[in-house]
């Protein structure tokens, strides 16, 4: 049997998770929880190669203005990608992936099956998951497209629906019809039938099969994804795609675009608990413990039914909320109702831009790595700068400032004016007005 070859997409936004969230940090490399991972490294490990859950490295396809962010987060989880496909502007699922199918296909990958997934998702047992995808990739070609349901847990209007022809959520089968994200009374009538399924976004199939859906169903887009693709720029396993060809592509979901214009697309139900992260009380529902969810830097006093994210080491300190969610950054501080963060997006469109931009990750990703601002006032700023193993800044050179560089951790081999100096951790050394340096 053939490995898995998962497309992994990482390329949204997640603007209703703001403030952690943002357009210049979006939640899949957010650090959402109280742990050490953001939603993207999670998704790379639960995809990597296992004993007993086989997978190829992962196709990673995101935005151009995301690059670092992969290259920093695979670095430091030391995990590698097949290639990473950067898109000049989003265009949707539809293009973003018909690209990843195009490298396999370049490759020389016809039959084999391929898995779809978000890069921002959570599924408590992964385990019986790998298993779920390990059995129905081995029947791959029995159907031209397989989509994976969840078996709701309670009305939601967040999420589309699937109804399978056996009306079974519990057995696979042929899908009757999808049906898109429903009012509020439309979704209770649907989750009180007990024949319909969330659709979660995760696709099988094989790039043969796939493309001569689009061929026949969406033949402008897959001409301007080809042309794209086969103008790309390349550099080791970094796909930069042709902008001209790629601003051509319809913007457009693969769901409106290829599956619900589709027949013979098999689901297949996935007994777990799932949830796509993208809100606050999303995350308060899949992870709260006693009626809150109370990070290690916040302390609650007679709070229910709450969510207590603080970014900074200092402490958050919440007192008789009621279904409150309360998120803390080094830039601001959100208070909001938990029923109204589904809104949050249409709220902050809204607010002035240069408090949106704001976010918890302050992180500025270079070639070499990313620094970060730690504090700044009149005459001084304090920065943090991550320089990936081997890599190098720019050479600079200042006429009204000078610099003191200590390296806290790993060796350091600094150039001032042509001379150079290797410097260990903990470590110092001034950097004069007028000084070439790097």
């Amino acid at each position: 049997m053939s490995n898995i070859t998962p497309i992994i997409l990482a390329g949204g936004s997640g603007k209703r998770l703001w403030p952690a969230s943002s357009e210049s940090c979006p939640k899949q490399f957010c650090n959402l929880q109280n742990d050490d991972l953001t939603l993207f490294q999670k998704t790379i490990m639960r995809y990597s190669s296992m004993p007993n859950n086989e997978y190829n490295l992962p196709i990673i396809v995101t935005s151009s203005k995301y690059t670092n962010f992969v290259k920093e987060q695979l670095n430091e989880i030391n995990k590698q990608a097949e290639c990473i496909i950067c898109e000049p502007e989003s265009r949707n699922t539809a293009s973003s992936i018909l690209a990843g199918v195009m490298y396999l296909l370049d490759k020389g990958v016809k039959h084999e099956p391929v898995l779809v997934v978000p890069s921002d998702q959570y599924f408590e047992d992964e385990e019986y998951m790998h298993s779920i995808f390990k059995k129905n990739s081995m029947n791959v070609n029995e159907h031209d497209i397989t989509v994976f349901g969840i078996k709701p847990d309670r009305a939601s209007a967040s999420y589309g629906y699937i109804l399978p022809s056996n009306k079974s959520i519990h057995e696979a089968g042929l899908v009757e019809e999808f049906m898109e994200k429903p009012n509020l009374e439309k979704a209770k009538k649907l989750y009180e039938s007990k024949t319909c399924l969330w659709n979660c976004g995760i696709f099988l199939f094989t790039p043969f099969n796939i493309l001569k859906k689009y061929k026949k169903l969406s033949p402008t887009l897959t001409e301007s994804v080809t042309s794209s693709f086969n103008k790309s720029y390349k550099e080791e396993n970094i796909i930069h795609l042709d902008q001209s060809f790629w601003s051509k592509c319809k913007d457009i979901s693969i769901d409106y675009e290829i599956i619900e214009r589709s027949n013979d697309i098999f689901v297949v139900p996935l007994n777990t608990k799932w949830s796509d992260l993208g809100t606050w009380d999303s995350i308060w529902s899949t992870f709260q413990t006693d009626g809150n969810l109370v990070d290690d830097n916040s302390y609650s006093y007679e709070c229910t039914g709450s969510l207590l994210r603080n970014y900074q080491n200092t402490k958050l300190i919440a007192i008789g909320l009621k279904d409150t969610v309360v998120v803390q950054t080094d830039q601001l501080t959100l208070v909001i109702d938990k029923a109204l963060t589904s809104k949050i997006d249409k709220i902050t469109s809204k607010i002035s831009k240069d408090v949106i931009n704001g976010t918890a990750e302050q992180r500025h990703f270079r070639p070499w790595g990313y620094y970060e601002n730690l504090k700044e006032d009149v005459g001084y700023k304090v920065k943090s700068l991550h320089i990936s193993p081997k890599s190098r800044i720019s050479l600079q050179y200042h006429n009204q400032r000078t610099e003191h560089w200590t390296v806290v951790r790993g060796t350091a081999n600094i150039e001032i004016d042509g001379k150079n100096f290797i410097l260990k951790e903990g470590h110092s050394i001034d950097i004069p007005k007028k000084s070439v340096h790097r």
